[in-house]
């Protein structure tokens, strides 16, 4: 197969039962790990999932919007948390604008 895939060779995991050459199956089956978060976003995080089953779009918004203060890069070189966009509930609330307003919000430790 032509394509990023194979590019990606040495980072996908060949997991039991997946062929090494078998570049969908690898990618299907890579989960990535598990950032952790400052308690307060995490908490953010869990009611906005909450809302969104509950088809509450908006106030999940306002709650992660209220909690990206609280957003902390923890020991990692994240300028942002990518969970907002890679999250199979929370990415469909993430537009254009709220995007920018992820990226335009003073979060976590000041840097200096």
């Amino acid at each position: 197969m032509r394509g990023l895939l194979p590019l990606l060779g040495d980072l996908l995991p060949v997991p039991p039962g997946v062929a090494g050459d078998d570049w969908h199956g690898r990618a299907a089956a890579f989960v990535p790990p598990v950032l952790p978060e400052t308690p307060a976003f995490q908490e953010a995080l869990d009611r906005a999932r909450d809302l969104v089953r509950a088809e509450a779009p908006h106030e999940a918004w306002t709650v992660l919007k209220a909690a990206l203060p609280s957003w902390d890069p923890g020991p990692t070189d994240r300028i942002a948390p990518v969970i907002l966009l890679a999250d199979p509930e929370l990415g469909p609330l993430m537009t254009p604008d709220r995007a920018g307003a992820v990226l335009t919000t003073p979060r976590g430790r000041a840097v200096g």
